[in-house]
């Protein structure tokens, strides 16, 4: 008996040159990364949308999309799956971000969702000059969990917003500021709400509300100081809804500490040195005398005049 057997001829392969062409018509970024997070193919609009270059990594992104999207797609090339956020540009664009496992590198796919006529929105009836300004800015609710953060606040943290939204920022500090930070956030709470307080955004600027010192780690694990002012949004009798204005110390901190050191050496040096010396105030009267000089003298006297 005989057996006829058909194939269906083959599909030709779409040639790399073809196939680039077709997706540079698609109007989304789309990017290839390989294993080490650089980038190795790219199509015209991630070229002009995000300005990436061959053989640059996520923090190319920067310029163009924000530190925020830089820091997430960083995070996303190392994870493992699927990952898929929404994004937001220094400019206010809304993108909508995936990155997925593609042969040996990873896929991204960047695309640009309609506007909202608004330029970063918060959930809340914010001053407008105050939210996209240059001053880290965070809303949490009752519970202290962030509901909002503004662009400067991911830039002062290192975090993105969708690492940020849902969780205490008194996470972000080191271990052993925690607990007295949530005692103090707790007597914070009963004090407004013993002395029946709402204060508004401009008395809290005015210097009305409680000024707090602390520090946090950022996403690199820096140590970042700021003082925090804070004023609940929340109509009278709602749930309590914390705006909170953060003011960047980390400059100061670390001058004041170059300063400290300097300092102590300067201390040491003097209680060491095998030269005579004293210090004296504007008046010529001797504040202090290192044990050189007190071996020369009998009796260390009060005023300089006395010392010649």
């Amino acid at each position: 008996m005989a057996h006829v057997s058909s194939t269906e001829p083959a599909a030709p392969a779409l040639p790399l040159q073809t196939l680039a062409a077709l997706l540079d018509e698609v109007d989304q970024t789309l990017a290839w990364f390989d294993a080490d997070g650089l980038l190795r193919w790219c199509n015209s609009v991630a070229a002009g949308s995000t300005g990436l270059v061959s053989g640059q990594g996520a923090a190319a992104v920067a310029a163009r999309l924000g530190a925020p999207a830089a820091a997430w797609l960083g995070a996303a090339l190392k994870a493992p799956g699927r990952v898929e956020t929404t994004l937001r540009s220094p400019g206010g664009q809304r993108w909508r971000s995936r990155v997925w496992s593609l042969g040996e590198g990873r896929a991204w796919r960047l695309q640009e969702l309609p506007s909202t006529g608004t330029t970063q929105a918060p959930p809340v009836d914010l001053p407008q000059l105050l939210w996209p300004s240059a001053i880290p800015a965070m809303v949490q609710d009752a519970q202290f969990r962030l509901v909002e953060v503004n662009d400067a606040f991911c830039a002062f943290s290192g975090w993105p917003r969708q690492a940020l939204l849902g969780r205490d920022p008194i996470e972000l500090q080191p271990a052993e500021d925690r607990e007295g930070n949530r005692l103090a956030q707790a007597e914070s709470v009963a004090d407004w709400e013993a002395q029946g307080r709402q204060l508004q955004i401009g008395q809290a600027l005015a210097g009305q509300a409680p000024v707090l010192r602390r520090r946090l780690l950022d996403a690199g694990g820096e140590e970042r100081w700021y003082s925090q002012l804070s004023a609940n949004l929340a109509p009278p009798g709602q749930p309590a809804r914390w705006l909170s204005l953060l003011i960047d110390l980390s400059s100061e901190v670390a001058a004041r500490e170059h300063a400290r050191r300097a300092q102590d050496e300067l201390a040491h040096w003097f209680e060491l040195s095998g030269t005579g010396m004293l210090v004296y105030d504007d008046r010529g009267l001797i504040v202090r005398s290192n044990a050189a000089f007190e071996a020369l003298v009998e009796q260390v006297p009060e005023v300089l005049d006395d010392a010649l």
